[in-house]
């Protein structure tokens, strides 16, 4: 019996793959980025959004509480064009994301009139103050 200690091409070339496993169980066959890197540039670019993606939610929800007020909805949607500016949330999330606050701002008044009625002009003034409060807090 011989011993062959010699590196096969195609494991050499496994060991140069993306580590990249599909849903439907196919692995990656792109390079990887780097000798540091277990992916692909593009799986390596998805793996730090998802570890990043809970600290970019921390940053986007901040202090506010509610969004009742167009204040509220307003500094967030300003931190959603922030964070997708800087890549840090995906095109597709960003999208749906302003697609809500859009929906979120369009109910304001109907969430202001409500209270209106139900609490008088007082119970309006202080939702605003206290969504004020909140983001300044946050400051």
């Amino acid at each position: 019996m011989s011993t062959n200690t010699e590196v096969k091409p195609a494991a050499l070339a496994d060991d140069n793959r993306c580590r990249h496993i599909s849903s439907s169980g196919r692995r990656c066959k792109m390079p990887r980025g780097s000798r540091s890197s277990a992916y692909c540039t593009p799986h390596s670019q998805l793996e730090q959004q998802y570890l990043h993606a809970e600290k970019a939610a921390e940053e986007l929800l901040g202090n506010v509480g509610s969004f009742q007020s167009v204040i509220a909805v307003n500094e967030v949607l300003g931190k959603l064009f922030r964070l997708t500016a800087e890549n840090r949330i995906p095109i597709r999330n960003a999208a749906v994301l302003a697609y809500i606050g859009q929906l979120l701002l369009q109910s304001t008044a109907e969430v202001g009139y409500e209270i209106y009625k139900v609490e008088g002009s007082s119970g309006k003034e202080n939702m605003i103050r206290q969504a004020l409060a909140l983001l300044n807090a946050e400051s």
